[in-house]
């Protein structure tokens, strides 16, 4: 972070959009391979908010979490 904000300025826009996800039935998704999802998910979204907010300039702050978004939207193979 800090060299972004040597080479470019201070934080302004932070967009979270990375993220996985497991498909299967749940019976099959080992619990480590659920904890791997909600540490990317999740933990990744918390760290680059944590490591984003203290250089963000008062009234200019945006934050996308577009990954989120992603896992609202069920695929046709996918059970509800």
């Amino acid at each position: 972070m800090a060299a972004a904000e040597d080479a470019f300025g201070p934080v302004s826009v932070l967009i979270n959009n990375a993220g996985i996800v497991r498909f299967g039935p749940i019976a099959e998704i080992e619990p480590a391979a659920w904890r791997q999802v909600l540490d990317i998910n999740l933990t990744g979204t918390y760290l680059g908010i944590r490591a984003g907010e203290a250089s963000f300039s008062t009234g200019s702050e945006f934050i996308a979490d577009g990954g989120l978004l992603l896992g609202a939207v069920p695929e046709a193979r996918q059970r509800a």
